[in-house]
């Protein structure tokens, strides 16, 4: 009867250690998969704002210091 008890018991807590395991790897799954696309997210955005950046700086080089002063001159605000 002794072992019959300790037999299920050991059972029991076996079911629930495996379970909480699975529990905790799932868990530690999805904060990596939010990360991975937080990160992507950020590469886009920066990336994005390097093209800008760079379109920018190239609009520039191509004017005259002439072109690039009225400019600034006659649209001032940012927009």
């Amino acid at each position: 009867m002794v072992n019959k008890i300790k037999i299920i018991l050991f059972t029991m807590l076996a079911i629930i250690f495996v379970l909480f395991s699975l529990y905790k790897l799932g868990g530690r799954a999805a904060r990596k998969t939010f990360e991975l696309k937080q990160n992507k997210y950020t590469i886009a955005r920066l990336n994005k704002t390097t093209s800008v950046n760079n379109e920018v700086e190239n609009e520039i080089r191509s004017k005259t210091d002439d072109a690039v002063v009225n400019e600034l001159r006659n649209d001032w605000m940012r927009k």
